[in-house]
């Protein structure tokens, strides 16, 4: 992002917030404009930018985490913020970048410029890989990428990211896959969930007599908002599985 002085301009989104429907959502945008603010003068973050997680906003907003997750979920979806660099745990936070509307189309941490055409028709871009951003001459009518993109889309990057955390090899072009990551998405889960399901049951069952049910039809069934919502103590993520050794595992006897 260009280098502002002084503070972050508040979004154009939220200047239609209601005063007291709204009030939680004005509340979350005074939070995390802090959060910029703070960053801009003493953190290690390109400015604009700032570290959350469900987990925080809960302790922080002394709200349920089921609410903090929607509050995030709804900035993302009115292009107030964009997420960055995707975080695994509340150990390890996202980081997100928020968007004031200044010369939109150029800048929100990205120079898309005279490459936005070419880097919108890219066939690469999941949400842990990269973020593009389609403008047009309304700002309401601005999402992301993700917004945009369609479920296919979405399938092939779950799918690409289970078989790396496992080791499988699961086909993209499952009918049973893409049903069950469809009907996942129709109930109103992100591409991030699937993510943070993958990495909880990677840490819980890799190299245990449960590693069998790291599969599609386990993982992304109806059980998922559970295992979603399991409280699990992950210290690392488990992107490089030549990293990992059988002796890292702990049994419960």
């Amino acid at each position: 992002m260009k280098s502002q002085i002084g503070y972050f301009k508040t979004n154009i989104q939220v200047l239609k917030f209601d005063n007291i429907k709204d009030i939680d959502k004005i509340i979350f945008n005074h939070y995390i404009t802090k959060k910029v603010n703070y960053n801009n003068m003493n953190g290690n973050l390109p400015k604009g930018q700032f570290y959350i997680s469900n987990g925080t906003v809960s302790k922080d907003l002394n709200i349920s985490i089921g609410k903090a997750k929607r509050l995030i979920k709804n900035f993302k979806e009115l292009n107030i913020i964009q997420l960055v660099q995707l975080g695994n745990t509340d150990n390890k936070p996202s980081v997100y970048e928020y968007s004031n509307n200044i010369d939109l189309g150029y800048d929100l941490g990205h120079n898309l410029g005279s490459d936005i055409k070419e880097a919108s028709n890219s066939n690469n871009l999941c949400l842990l890989d990269e973020h593009i951003y389609d403008t047009g001459d309304d700002i309401e009518n601005c999402h992301s990428k993700k917004n945009n993109i369609n479920n296919n889309k979405i399938v092939s990057c779950v799918v690409d990211y289970l078989n790396k955390k496992t080791g499988k090899r699961f086909k993209k072009a499952s009918v049973k896959t893409k049903n069950l990551i469809n009907a996942r998405l129709n109930e109103g889960f992100d591409e991030e969930d699937f993510y943070r399901v993958i990495n909880i049951k990677s840490k819980q069952w890799l190299y245990t007599e449960m590693e069998k049910y790291l599969r599609p039809e386990t993982l992304f069934s109806n059980k998922f908002e559970g295992y979603l919502n399991e409280e699990v103590d992950i210290n690392e993520d488990i992107d490089d599985l030549n990293d990992i050794k059988p002796f890292d595992i702990e049994f419960d006897f």
